[in-house]
């Protein structure tokens, strides 16, 4: 079926990580409240694992009006098996979505695998943060997603030239600086100061209960740290309590 001329162009975002949705978020936010386009999210990966936080419901409290959390993903610690998985999930939600676009940040599988599914499936792939170098794995996963990309938003100089490097055109390349940028300049910048009394609270409650669950009293926190802090079971290792507007992840 061919889309109305006028219609809004539907863009898909990948994100499979809470440090590639900080990253895009505030595009995928612009464009979630333009008429000009319709967004969809493809929520993927690490996300869905409560040893990190479950961080989906992120994603889901910022309320898009589009968005599809792959719980049926099965994870593993063999990279290329995640991969396959990722696969299998985002090839029928993006035949079902019909993207014009599919937006993919960085250097994760999830990125892999969008940008393979939108060059197979002949639709638009932009690619945030190519062209980047961190000796590792995930130069080779970064440098794959650069090639099956179209678009390519790079933070800066050196980065446009490694994509060039690997022949991508020059034309499509767009030196964007670093979407770090737009968190710095946002209003939700968390204070220093609230930022190290979470630590040594955190600290604290490892300290005495390592590995467990415990209750922080209400009134334990504030005599020790100067930190109002909601009484409830909290796990260690995710502890998030809420300081002044913020709440820590």
């Amino acid at each position: 079926m061919r889309k109305e001329q006028n219609s809004p162009k539907r863009i898909l975002f990948i994100t499979g990580t809470r440090a590639d949705y900080g990253k895009i978020k505030s595009i995928m936010k612009t464009m979630d409240r333009s008429d000009r386009y319709e967004v969809f999210i493809y929520v993927s990966g690490m996300h869905l694992l409560s040893q990190y936080g479950s961080t989906y419901r992120e994603v889901l409290k910022d309320q898009y009006e589009n968005v599809h959390v792959a719980f049926g993903q099965q994870h593993t610690d063999d990279m290329s098996y995640n991969l396959g998985v990722v696969l299998t999930n985002l090839a029928p939600y993006t035949a079902q979505v019909r993207p014009d676009i599919i937006v993919v940040h960085g250097d994760r599988i999830d990125a892999l695998a969008g940008a393979i599914t939108g060059a197979l499936n002949n639709i638009l792939v932009a690619h945030i943060e190519g062209g980047e170098i961190s000796g590792t794995i995930d130069d080779s996963i970064r440098h794959a997603v650069s090639k099956f990309a179209h678009l390519h938003f790079v933070c800066n100089e050196e980065a446009k030239k490694r994509i060039i490097q690997l022949g991508e055109s020059e034309k499509h390349i767009f030196v964007i600086g670093s979407p770090d940028i737009d968190i710095m300049l946002g209003n939700h910048l968390i204070n220093p100061g609230c930022l190290f009394r979470f630590q040594l609270l955190r600290q604290l409650v490892q300290r005495h209960s390592p590995g467990a669950y415990l209750r922080v009293v209400i009134r334990v926190a504030p005599r020790h740290l100067k930190l109002p802090v909601s009484a409830k079971l909290i796990d260690p290792a995710h502890f998030s309590p809420v300081c002044g507007r913020h709440r820590l992840r």
